[in-house]
């Protein structure tokens, strides 16, 4: 075991990690996104979210503009299997939210937006389950990973305009059966653009008696752009 360690610190010393954002030399405590490129991290501060047409979401909270730096971190998290990104991802988002709403979320419970099957089985895993176990655990509130099911492979959003994101969403969720129906939920997705999605999914948990939805993503464009 000794051993073990002292070949791991000279191979980190020969051969450092390197930031697979900004190809810089990482620390020891630093994984994949080295603490600079975390920290350029833009806050979302426009209010044109207010104006995004979801009747179902009482709260919507992006935290992080998305820009060309945080679309960047989104694709290592999304197609290069990076998982523990959103993982971090999901703890610095928590750090930057707990402040605001800290006392309104102690009795909620997150839940990601579902992948459809065959998608999880293409990409490994959920991204935005990967950003809720990150809030979970710095928040230190619940999270029901499968609270919600995704029963319509749904085509890509990114060309929709935002009526056919609405249609291409419509009917894409159901909710699973729980012996206790949760009173508040948070949902959480990677970037939430028109909200069709979230309101989707929204919309079957009001549906089934949820009584309080938020909607909180890890980022959003500015509205109108």
């Amino acid at each position: 075991m000794v051993f073990r360690k002292i070949i791991q610190g000279i191979s980190s010393l020969l051969f450092p990690p390197i930031c697979l954002i900004c190809d810089q030399k990482m620390g020891g405590n630093e994984r994949v996104v080295c603490n600079l490129c975390w920290d350029k991290l833009k806050p979302y501060n426009s209010t044109k979210i207010k104006d995004v047409v979801t009747s179902d979401i009482d709260v919507i909270f992006p935290v992080f503009l998305f820009d060309e730096h945080l679309q960047s971190i989104i694709h290592l998290l999304k197609y290069q299997g990076n998982k523990s990104v959103g993982i971090q991802l999901g703890q610095i988002m928590a750090q930057n939210i707990l402040p605001k709403i800290k006392n309104e979320i102690q009795n909620f419970v997150i839940s990601p937006i579902p992948l459809h099957p065959v998608k999880l089985r293409e990409r490994g895993y959920n991204q935005s389950e990967a950003i809720a176990l990150g809030l979970s655990e710095e928040l230190h509130i619940s999270a029901n990973m499968n609270l919600l099911k995704r029963i319509v492979n749904t085509k890509t959003q990114t060309k929709l305009n935002r009526s056919e994101r609405m249609e291409n969403v419509k009917n894409a969720f159901v909710m699973n059966k729980i012996d206790i129906i949760p009173k508040a939920v948070i949902l959480i997705d990677d970037v939430f653009t028109t909200g069709s999605t979230m309101n989707s999914a929204a919309r079957v948990l009001k549906n089934q008696g949820v009584s309080v939805v938020y909607g909180i993503s890890a980022a959003a464009p500015i509205i109108g752009d």
